[in-house]
């Protein structure tokens, strides 16, 4: 997931020609920006990183992980399902958050990335299947033990839209003219651009 954000991120951030702001939505323990940070550093590419969370549990160990990898991205506790997004940020993205929640909530998420106003919007999630439930189902099963994960994969497939579901409601949010792909394993890459 955090090479096919990056591939978009890094496009965008060369094309600009100047440093960028990124915020990456319900960042958790920051695996995702931690990876796009490594990738910008390896790029030589002026990135500022931050990521925010509901759970200030996930945002302290997102910071002191941060720290430890001797990285600058900064996260903070913020609510995105309940509060405005902040703006200032040139890119804003978000992984394998938008199928825990109902349409209505996905779509009042998107109109608040929309209203901060980014020149970037990534997200990728999983997408709604027949295989991707059966690929969730035997590979939780072959690489765990654990039965929260045998049920969680599967229920979280079972629960995620369509890239069609996805396109409707990020029209209805206001992002239009976006692209929206297929990319492994069994998800889809939505980008937005501002015109």
């Amino acid at each position: 997931t955090s090479r096919h954000v990056w591939g978009v991120v890094e496009a965008f951030s060369r094309a600009a020609r100047r440093p960028v702001r990124m915020l990456d939505l319900a960042s958790g323990g920051g695996d995702v920006v931690l990876d796009l940070a490594r990738f910008a550093r390896r790029a030589a590419l002026p990135i500022s990183m931050h990521g925010c969370d509901q759970n200030a549990e996930s945002v302290a160990i997102a910071n002191r992980r941060a720290k430890q990898m001797g990285f600058e991205p900064e996260f903070f506790v913020h609510d995105i399902v309940a509060d405005p997004l902040p703006r200032g940020y040139d890119v804003i993205t978000n992984t394998l958050f938008m199928h825990h929640l109902d349409d209505d909530a996905t779509a009042h998420v998107l109109q608040a990335i929309r209203a901060a106003q980014p020149q970037l919007v990534v997200i990728s999630d999983l997408v709604r299947s027949a295989r991707g439930f059966l690929l969730a189902h035997l590979a939780c099963r072959v690489l765990s033990r654990s039965y929260v994960v045998h049920y969680d994969g599967p229920r979280s497939v079972a629960a995620a839209y369509t890239s069609e579901e996805f396109a409707r409601l990020a029209e209805r949010a206001g992002l239009d003219r976006y692209r929206i792909r297929a990319t492994w394993p069994l998800r889809f890459l939505f980008t937005w651009e501002a015109p």
